[in-house]
C-alpha cells in the first residue's frame, strides 16, 4: 500500500501573462447553470508517473525518490482522460479515431525526463500556466498542444461546464497536511470524500490534480461533489475543498481534442489559438 506522506508537491504560485486566455472570453454561449451529473474517469487508468518513489521510473538511478513533476503529470494524466472519452466515443469518425490511437502517451521514465529537461535539470515544481505555454511552443517528446485557457475556478458553474465540455480540467491547489491524512484513508479502500476540514487551514505545499467528473450530493442542499486525478487515483472530494484549496484551473486543447471536437465545444477555438498566439512576457 503506497504511502502518501512520500508523494511529492511541485505547483508553484499560479502566474498570469498579459494578454492572458481566459476561457470566458472565448466561450460561444455563456454558460447559465451546473451540467447535468458526469463522469469522465470511468475508464481512465492513471500513473504516479514519478511524482513520488516509483518503480517504472528506470532512468534515474537506484536511490529515485520522486520528483514534484505534478504539473507535468497532470498535463499526461489530461491526455490520458480525452483520449479515453475519445476513443470510447462511437459518433466520432473512424478517421479521427484512427489518429489518436496512433498518438502515444510518454511513459514514466519520459515524463520524468521532460520535467527535467523543462527545468534543466532541476527538481524546482512548475508554474502551470508557464508549463502550459511551453508545452505550446516548443511541445514535449514531440508532442505539442495547440492552446490552452484559463478556468474561472470560483464559478462552479463555469468550472463544471469546462470540465464536461473539454473531458478534463487541469487545476492547482493549495493542500494541508488533512488532504495527506484523507488522501492515504481513500488509498487504503476508505469511502469518505476529502473534504480538508480542519480548525485552522495550515497550506504544505502546492499540487497540480486534474478534476473529470460531477456528482450531486443526496441531499437538499444537492451541493456538488468531483473526483481529483492525481498518485494513479481517482480520489473523490467534496466541493468544500475545491473552494477552500482550489486556487487556479486550465483547460487544455489537445490536436486530438481539437480534431474529435472542434465542432461540438462552446469555445471558438479559431479565436482561442489567436490568443495563445499573440502572448507576450512569456518565459517559455
Amino acid at each position: 500500500m503506497p504511502d502518501a506522506s512520500a508523494f511529492k508537491f511541485g505547483k508553484l504560485a499560479p502566474v498570469r501573462f498579459d494578454g492572458h486566455p481566459m476561457l470566458a472570453a472565448h466561450v460561444k454561449r455563456p454558460w447559465t447553470a451546473l451540467p447535468a451529473p458526469f463522469d469522465n474517469s470511468e475508464g481512465v487508468q492513471l500513473e504516479l508517473d514519478g511524482n513520488g518513489p516509483d518503480p517504472n521510473v528506470t532512468n534515474q538511478g537506484p536511490d529515485f525518490q520522486g520528483v514534484g513533476n505534478c504539473g507535468v503529470v497532470g498535463g499526461v494524466n489530461a491526455r490520458r482522460t480525452s483520449r479515453v472519452r475519445i476513443l470510447g466515443d462511437s459518433a466520432i469518425a473512424a478517421t479521427i479515431l484512427a489518429h489518436v490511437t496512433k498518438i502515444s502517451l510518454p511513459d514514466a521514465n519520459q515524463v520524468v525526463a521532460d520535467y527535467l529537461r523543462y527545468t534543466r535539470g532541476q527538481d524546482t515544481g512548475v508554474a502551470l500556466v508557464q508549463f502550459l505555454e511551453y508545452w505550446r511552443r516548443h511541445g514535449l517528446d514531440g508532442h505539442k498542444i495547440i492552446a490552452w485557457a484559463t478556468v474561472d475556478h470560483t464559478d462552479p458553474v463555469e468550472f463544471y461546464n469546462a470540465t464536461h465540455d473539454f473531458d478534463v480540467t487541469y487545476n492547482g491547489y493549495q493542500l494541508a497536511s488533512t488532504f495527506m491524512r484523507q488522501a492515504q484513508a481513500l488509498i487504503e479502500g476508505g469511502n469518505e470524500p476529502i473534504d480538508c476540514r480542519t480548525s485552522r487551514f495550515e497550506p504544505i505545499g502546492g499540487h497540480c490534480m486534474v478534476e473529470a467528473a460531477l456528482t450531486l450530493a443526496p441531499t437538499p442542499s444537492g451541493h456538488p461533489f468531483g473526483k481529483l486525478g492525481t498518485w494513479g487515483y481517482w480520489l473523490p472530494r467534496t466541493e468544500e475543498f475545491r473552494t477552500n484549496c482550489q486556487d487556479e484551473s486550465h483547460v487544455i486543447i489537445t490536436p486530438e481534442i481539437a480534431a474529435a471536437k472542434s465542432d461540438g465545444l462552446n469555445c471558438d477555438l479559431d479565436q482561442l489559438i489567436a490568443t495563445c498566439d499573440q502572448l507576450n512576457g512569456v518565459a517559455a
